[in-house]
């Protein structure tokens, strides 16, 4: 059975989801297995004005404060 469900807090469906697809602009930069999310992907809060790794690997999720936006990013990008 497949069910979607939307939302911006990866916390909120952790606990039942076993798969973390994100859909962004009709692309598919993230599709994981909920437990292989925390191992592989860091989610980072950073300040709107600092430079963000230029690559398709990191997905920006939402607005979180004024001039402050979510990431997920690959750990090898952060190494």
């Amino acid at each position: 059975m497949t069910i979607i469900l939307t939302t911006n807090i990866i916390s909120e469906v952790q606990a039942y989801a076993t798969d973390l697809i994100i859909i962004k602009n009709g692309h598919i930069p993230l599709n994981e297995k909920i437990n292989n999310v925390n191992k592989h992907f860091k989610i980072i809060k950073i300040d709107d004005d600092q430079p963000i790794i230029q690559s398709e690997s990191c997905i920006w999720l939402r607005k979180v404060d004024i001039g402050m936006s979510i990431y997920i990013i690959p750990v090898e990008l952060l190494s």
